[in-house]
């Protein structure tokens, strides 16, 4: 994967995150807002991983 690709993947993981906690914030039910959080965090690190390489 070259840097272009990386870049994309990770500005791709990155929304689909802030998306999730979105949905978080506005979901009345704790259980299912705790996991959303918790994908949120997975995704984030994902994220983070494509970043570092």
């Amino acid at each position: 994967m070259d840097r272009e690709e990386r870049v994309e993947r990770e500005r791709w993981y990155k929304k689909e995150g802030i998306r999730l906690l979105d949905l978080a914030e506005h979901e009345s039910d704790p259980e299912r807002r705790a996991k959303l959080k918790e994908e949120s965090d997975r995704v984030f690190e994902k994220a983070r991983r494509v970043q570092d390489g």
